[in-house]
């Protein structure tokens, strides 16, 4: 993971508020106006969906991130997974003698 992803995944990890120590914690969105176009005017590239953790006691804002950043964590999450579970069945075929990629597309194109 990038530091920026990490950084972010690291806001997912937050139990209680910094501030008062609170635990009663709320995910929230808000639409920012990124540009100088006016209300009325704007389109999709003039404004950013932003996400915030917000503390229910106390209002403090512990996390805010952009929905971009918020989509580059959930991919790198699910690529984890994805490439821990294709290296564990690579390690499982290598023991296996005639079982590797070159191995079996040699058998396979002697079939031919």
């Amino acid at each position: 993971m990038t530091s920026a992803v990490a950084q972010t995944a690291k806001a997912f990890t937050i139990t209680h508020c910094r501030h008062c120590g609170g635990q009663e914690l709320t995910w929230a969105t808000s639409i920012v106006n990124r540009s100088d176009v006016q209300q009325g005017r704007l389109t999709t590239r003039d404004v950013e969906c932003m996400f915030y953790l917000g503390c229910d006691t106390c209002s403090e804002t512990l996390a805010m991130f952009s929905a971009d950043r918020l989509a580059d964590v959930v991919n790198a999450r699910m690529v984890e997974p994805r490439a821990a579970a294709e290296a564990q069945q690579e390690a499982a075929c290598q023991g296996i003698p005639g079982t590797s990629f070159q191995r079996l597309n040699a058998l396979a194109n002697q079939g031919e």
